[in-house]
């Protein structure tokens, strides 16, 4: 007869593993198949622990890579001896400078006494908004738009009528005193149907002290063909310390947005050999840029407020040739907001 075998002590066992522990012990010695228990589902208090922790962990290594990239920024100017975006002479060159580089300077498009009457609206305007709403207000539905790395910096939306309108017409309209940036974009659009041209973005970026530096970015994803053109005007003199625009000149390509949009070691030693030019503006100043241009605003280590009047013009033949996407569907909107119906057709 064969022997049996010696059966465990079932008691100690029992006195010594949890009842689910014990109980699967006792079936795989019986030979009793034990079904897999059901996963446990997650709970929303769980789940939503695990996505703020991964949400602080993403904004942590965003905020490491914006500070190398202005480490790798201030090398870079630091061995090349140019810093300063370079205004052009002429209208045509100016042109030429944009189509190349994507981005490109030109100087006193707005008078001195223009400037202080908007950085005066501006800061009234600003004043108004904050003193009323609470910061998780400060929405595009109250007059601000969306800006990478909100801290201590505002995208606020601005009214065309008085001091603005009369800016805008000093700036684009055609025998004023000061129609560069007008005859700038009629040369750019030459053949082109200006009533195409259409105003996106009327708006301000305001950054205060302690605004930190965003990452490098575009502000579309690639298609080859231009899209938007953005004109930055200083309401100010902007020096270094206050936080000026950095533009990464030629980077407005198919593949320049391939490598920065890839593996993060090709990246880093792409962004290691790019030119970098800030925006040191004098009041009245512009900065105009292509929008799939890569840039950043830097951080304000100043006791100043840096502001910045802005525009953004959609090319004329953008809607003529894009294809629609998912992705900028919401581009092909005329404007941000239905009060703002201009072109530059308006300003002839």
């Amino acid at each position: 007869m064969e022997e049996q075998p010696e059966q465990p002590n079932w008691a100690l066992l029992e006195a010594t593993l949890s009842a689910e522990a014990f109980q699967a012990l006792k079936n795989h010695v019986n030979g009793v198949e034990t079904p897999d228990p059901p996963p446990r589902q997650e709970t929303l208090e769980e789940a939503a622990k695990k996505q703020a922790v991964l949400e602080d962990t993403m904004a942590r290594l965003r905020a490491q890579a914006t500070v190398t990239e202005g480490v790798v920024q201030r090398n870079c100017q630091e061995k090349s001896g140019d810093v300063a975006l370079v205004a052009s002479d002429s209208v045509r060159e100016a042109v030429t400078t944009l189509r190349e580089k994507g981005c490109v300077r030109l100087n006193q498009v707005l008078s001195e006494s223009s400037c202080d009457e908007l950085l005066a609206a501006v800061e009234a305007q600003l004043h108004a908004k904050t003193s009323t709403l609470a910061e998780d207000e400060l929405i595009p539905a109250s007059g601000f738009g969306t800006v990478l790395v909100r801290n201590n910096r505002y995208d606020m939306y601005i009214p065309h009528e008085g001091v603005y309108a009369h800016a805008l017409d000093q700036m684009l309209g055609a025998g004023n005193s000061h129609p560069i940036l007008g005859d700038f974009f009629r040369e750019l659009f030459e053949g082109k149907d200006l009533s195409k041209a259409v105003v996106r973005e009327l708006s301000t970026l305001i950054a205060d002290p302690g605004a930190p530096r965003q990452p490098l970015h575009p502000d579309v994803h690639f298609h080859p063909y231009p899209q938007l053109y953005s004109c930055f005007v200083a309401l100010q003199d902007v020096d270094e310390s206050m936080g000026p625009t950095v533009f990464l000149p030629g980077t407005h390509n198919e593949l320049d947005h391939a490598t920065f949009n890839g593996p993060e070691l090709k990246k880093a030693e792409f962004l290691k050999n790019q030119e970098y030019r800030s925006s040191l503006l004098k009041k009245g100043d512009c900065a105009i840029f292509e929008a799939r241009l890569l840039h950043c605003g830097s951080a304000n280590e100043s006791d100043k407020r840096r502001t910045m009047f802005y525009l953004t013009l959609q090319d004329p033949e953008y809607l003529d040739v894009h294809v629609p996407c998912c992705v900028c569907e919401e581009d092909q909107k005329l404007s941000k907001f239905p009060e703002v119906e201009l072109s530059l057709r308006d300003f002839d």
